[in-house]
């Protein structure tokens, strides 16, 4: 089983920056989950290492010049 995976990099004031997109990805690896009556309340964290096919990159940027014009 594969699906597409996308990841936006955000500056810190929260303006998209990038985005890439990870075509046919599937987890290769999957860490346990510790569960014990000790950890209850706690929120369960995990490890997954991806694997995919390729990716694809686009740029969420603006560049503005001295003229005024937006590209």
């Amino acid at each position: 089983y594969s699906g597409t995976l996308n990841l936006t990099h955000y500056d810190k004031e929260g303006t998209a920056l990038m985005e890439v997109e990870f075509i046919d990805a599937w987890p290769q690896t999957v860490s346990e989950i510790a569960l014990s009556y000790d950890t209850a309340s706690d929120i369960e964290q995990f490890d997954v290492t991806w694997s995919y096919q390729h990716y694809k990159v686009s740029s969420k940027q603006t560049a503005v010049f001295n003229s005024g014009s937006v590209v």
